[in-house]
């Protein structure tokens, strides 16, 4: 992905250019590629985990009213499984980003 933008960066410039323009042209395009890059993968997490979150207060509030049988809690349980893994590789991609930002 990043390679491929960064090719892609470097085809538009002539050769007569300044090797550090293009340096820094190409560095600034990349940068603002991954800023929106980051900005749909959280909101892609941000609406996955509002999804999941939703069906199993979905499922809480029919407990509430009736006598649920043993699949509705599997289901349950099976979404509760997913949320924990969204949240713990959540938590693992933004324990790098501390890391590479110095943190």
């Amino acid at each position: 992905m990043v390679k491929s933008k960064w090719d892609s960066c470097k085809q538009r410039w002539p050769e007569t250019v300044y090797f550090m323009d293009k340096w820094h042209e190409n560095l600034s395009a990349l940068r603002q590629y991954l800023k929106g890059w980051s900005a749909n993968i959280n909101g892609m997490y941000k609406k996955k985990k509002e999804e999941l979150m939703q069906r199993i207060q979905e499922i809480d509030n029919k407990a509430e009213g009736e006598d649920t049988g043993a699949e509705m809690w599997t289901q349950r349980m099976l979404l509760e499984g997913e949320l924990e893994e969204l949240m713990e590789l959540r938590k693992y991609i933004g324990n790098n980003e501390g890391e590479r930002n110095g943190s």
